[in-house]
């Protein structure tokens, strides 16, 4: 979101996987690089190229010594290789818990203390890696100041069901979402613009994240106007609003949750696949004010099965309703003739839920049915989506340019099965 597609890194330890992995079927040199984001990469290429059994310590700590001098190189190679690793992702260490973000910056940060005044003049590179710590920790302390903000929300909502005090305390709510900057992001911000300047004037480069730092990183756009609509809302659906707010995921006693983008938690589905957007991710594909989980989705294509989730074990007895969260993306220019797609119809097992619902655009929604019980008496439930009639049609040629453009039959972000109480 803040560096695009040309965030300053190393990837030390994976690259050298793949040098190894690949050059023994390769012939020659055979690598591609967008710019210099990605200098340390092109580095150890060439110089794998040149000496193939050098080891990656060595070549990493020969890339430090040259670039930034002997005394700084082993904070410097240190300072990569945790780069790498904030890079990933890290299952149950969100990004503001990540302590090799900071570590990252002190490292760098001293390591420049030790570069000899004749390096240092013009060392354009050493600044790239610093602006890279100091905007990296910005981005963590700003997506910190949100989540608190969410958590402050969730508590505040959660007290006011319990104490029946919710016009209140959505009111009140609604009047925290002005973030502003604080002493420590301002000074962080401060320290990476005068790097950029520097790296600018010796090199022609800079990290460009400082111009696009201000986002809503994890969906707060959402949460306002969830609690916007809570505030107007009669006191029923009020409450079923608030609770979204401060349990979102939770489908209640008996019902299950399926989350449907990358790598998530969708143990119900058993037709479609996370999509990959098919053009080159760019931040206005959907709104920024979507949580995480309704910006991916699942989806199929031209298959005349779109995706389907199966339960079993239901209780024959109970009446059910599912929800699900659509939305549907901006396509660029070049892309957006081809794509006609903007609805799709909801099938419980053959009955039909919902015929030819359009998906919001950007910026998700919920659509919530009932199931009819002669769908769930047997225990068992299919749920299909199905693509409509004028999508994905005409020769293999069209078609096959409107699937490899993004193009998409059916799509879904979350998928709640819920017991009717």
């Amino acid at each position: 979101m803040v560096y695009n597609r040309l965030t300053f890194y190393a990837c030390p330890q994976n690259y050298f996987r793949v040098f190894n992995d690949l050059m023994p079927y390769g012939v020659g040199d055979i690598t591609h690089s967008s710019g210099h984001h990605d200098h340390f990469n092109q580095w150890m290429w060439q110089r794998l190229l040149w000496s193939p059994r050098t080891t990656l310590e060595e070549v990493v700590n020969e890339y430090c010594r040259t670039w930034f001098g002997k005394e700084s190189a082993p904070l410097m190679a240190k300072a990569l290789f945790v780069l790498e690793k904030n890079l990933q992702e890290q299952p149950g260490n969100p990004l503001p818990q990540k302590a090799g973000i900071d570590e990252y910056y002190h490292l760098v940060k001293e390591a420049g203390l030790r570069i000899p005044n004749r390096i240092m003049d013009q060392d354009w590179l050493w600044r790239m890696y610093m602006q890279k710590g100091a905007l990296d920790r910005y981005v963590q302390l700003s997506v910190d100041q949100q989540m608190q903000l969410q958590s402050r929300i969730e508590k505040c909502i959660s007290q006011a069901i319990k104490n029946g005090q919710s016009e209140k305390a959505i009111e009140e709510s609604l009047t925290w979402f002005d973030l502003k900057e604080t002493p420590g992001m301002a000074a962080l911000k401060e320290e990476a613009r005068i790097l950029g300047e520097e790296s600018n004037r010796l090199f022609g480069d800079r990290n460009e994240g400082y111009f696009n730092l201000k986002h809503d990183f994890i969906g707060l756009g959402w949460l306002k106007r969830q609690l916007e609509r809570a505030k107007l809302a009669k006191p029923v659906q009020r409450k079923e609003l608030q609770s979204m707010v401060v349990d979102y995921d939770n489908p209640g006693e008996g019902g299950f949750y399926d989350n449907l983008g990358t790598s998530n938690i969708a143990p119900h589905v058993v037709s479609g696949y996370p999509y990959d957007h098919g053009q080159p991710y760019v931040s206005q594909m959907l709104s920024e004010g979507n949580r995480p989980s309704q910006r991916s989705m699942h989806f199929t294509q031209n298959e005349k099965q779109g995706v389907t989730l199966h339960y079993t074990d239901l209780d024959p007895k109970a009446h059910y309703q599912i929800r699900f969260t659509f939305v549907r993306p901006w396509y660029q220019d070049r892309y957006a003739p081809r794509m006609n797609q903007k609805s799709q119809s909801i099938y419980a097992d053959d009955l039909l839920l919902a015929r030819k619902v359009e998906l919001p655009y950007l910026m998700s929604d919920f659509f919530t049915y009932n199931i009819p019980l002669g769908a769930t008496s047997d225990g068992d439930l299919t749920i299909r989506l199905e693509k409509a009639e004028d999508v994905a049609v005409g020769d293999r040629v069209s078609v096959e340019q409107w699937r490899n453009s993004g193009g998409w039959g059916t799509l879904v972000s979350e998928v709640w099965l819920m017991k009717k109480k």
